[in-house]
């Protein structure tokens, strides 16, 4: 789907070397796999090597329909939260009674989570976003009519930035 789309998308744009130079770029790191290259001095395998970030990494779209967070906000709140309870140069001693804090917390957050309860409360317009894509999506994969360009003008209008 994203290579399929990506090829659309591409076709839409001009010809100058800007863009090829752009094109290129997404490609290799985020779409289509590169041929010819090395991975770390390994022997070519079928002139095949995966984009440094493929879809399967980056891609929402089944997260979405398993109801699970699009964005990595959780991990990027955690880090947040370890700064800013831990001084820029803490002694060992308070560094590891700050890392037990905070292991003590991620425990109680992970029995939630296995118990059924949430841990925080989605935000009302996520959930709005989430349904409304999910609704886009769903109508995508029941018509094989559904235009691809319309799929993903609807879902650039839905995202939430």
């Amino acid at each position: 789907m994203v290579q399929e789309s990506w090829i659309l998308l591409k076709s839409l744009f001009g010809d100058t070397d800007e863009e090829k130079n752009l094109f290129k770029y997404f490609e290799e790191t985020y779409v289509i796999v590169k041929s010819g290259m090395r991975l770390r001095g390994k022997p070519k395998r079928d002139n095949y090597n995966p984009s440094l970030f493929p879809p399967e990494m980056w891609s929402v779209s089944e997260r979405l329909i398993q109801d699970l967070l699009r964005t990595t906000n959780t991990a990027e709140s955690w880090h947040r939260k370890i700064n800013r309870i831990i001084s820029s140069h803490p002694g060992l001693h308070k560094f590891i009674q700050q890392l037990q804090k905070v292991q003590n917390e991620t425990e109680v957050t992970v029995e939630m989570l296995v118990c059924g309860r949430p841990t925080k409360k989605t935000k009302k317009v996520n959930i709005e976003s989430n349904l409304k894509l999910k609704s886009i999506h769903a109508r995508f994969i029941s018509n094989e009519n559904y235009d691809k360009l319309e799929y993903l003008c609807a879902i650039a209008h839905n995202l939430n930035l």
